[in-house]
C-alpha cells in the first residue's frame, strides 16, 4: 500500500518530499517520527511510544520520489511481523489525514492511496 502525491514536476516533487520529511523531523506532523534507514532511505512512522513497540502496529513509510510524484510506501521493521492489510490501511489513512491537514495543497495535483 502506498500514498502517491503527484506534482507538476520532478523538482516540485523533490521539494515536497523534503518539506514533508523536515516537518516530521520538526514535529509539525504530530505523532510521526523520522529515521534514516541503513539503505539511506527516509522513513517516517508513528512515534515509538505510540506504535513501534507493539509488534502488530509495525507500519513504516519509506519516502521517495518517482518522476513527478512523492511516494510514501508502507513497509515494516526488520525482525518484526508483517502488519495486516487492515493495519497498513489504518496507518495509510492516518498519514493521509495528517498530510492533508498541512498546507501542502498548492504543491500537488493528485493525492491518492494505492493498494
Amino acid at each position: 500500500m502506498k500514498i502517491v502525491i503527484e506534482c507538476a514536476s520532478a523538482i516540485a516533487a523533490n521539494r515536497l518530499m523534503n518539506q514533508i520529511v523536515e516537518d516530521v523531523k520538526n514535529e509539525e506532523l504530530t505523532t510521526w517520527s523520522y529515521k534514516k534507514s541503513r539503505n539511506n532511505n527516509d522513513i517516517i512512522f508513528h512515534n515509538r511510544p505510540q506504535f513501534v513497540n507493539e509488534d502488530d502496529k509495525n507500519v513504516i513509510f519509506v519516502v521517495t520520489t518517482d518522476n513527478n510524484a512523492v511516494v510514501l510506501e508502507t513497509s515494516y521493521w526488520r525482525g518484526k511481523p508483517e502488519p495486516s492489510r487492515e493495519r497498513n490501511a489504518l496507518h495509510t489513512g492516518r498519514l493521509m489525514e495528517v498530510i492533508l491537514g498541512q498546507e501542502y495543497s498548492g504543491s500537488f495535483m493528485i493525492f491518492e492511496a494505492v493498494s
